[in-house]
């Protein structure tokens, strides 16, 4: 919520742009000596509204945080509300912009969920957490993606 510029709200890779993520966080942990079934990385069940400050509304460009929006709420938030949806390859996140009102939403889906439960369980970690509960869909949601790969 302080950064001056758009960018990944939990990413699970860096990327040449933002190093923050996951995986680096994994990595710098593991380096100071934390056992990798000590680590549990997290995921936010919520995402970060922009205002972009330029004339591209994309990743990475100069934008004033606005307010933090539940993941359940995203059928009114962004997908009826004019938003381009969007997936970075090399953070394996989602976004979603909206050129016309200079917007920018970085957040979680399933997919992403998804991938980081993927990379807990290959990675041997301890696991992975979410904040907060109150922010999923009561059916379909985020926990339910955590939930299909620990039951695979």
């Amino acid at each position: 919520g302080y950064s001056k510029q758009t960018g990944h709200h939990t990413p699970l890779y860096s990327t040449p742009q933002q190093i923050e993520s996951t995986d680096h966080a994994v990595e710098m942990i593991i380096k100071h000596g934390v056992a990798k079934n000590q680590i549990v990385i997290g995921s936010g069940f919520y995402g970060r509204l922009f205002l972009v400050e330029s004339a591209a509304v994309d990743l990475y460009q100069p934008a004033k945080f606005h307010h933090t929006a539940s993941y359940k709420l995203l059928v009114d938030s962004i997908y009826n509300n004019g938003f381009e949806l969007k997936w970075d390859s090399v953070a394996q996140a989602p976004y979603a912009i909206n050129v016309k009102r200079k917007l920018f939403f970085t957040y979680e889906n399933e997919k992403s969920v998804d991938l980081k439960t993927k990379y807990a369980i290959r990675e041997k970690l301890g696991g992975i957490m979410f904040w907060q509960l109150y922010d999923d869909k009561f059916h379909g949601g985020l926990l339910d993606a955590i939930s299909k790969q620990l039951h695979h």
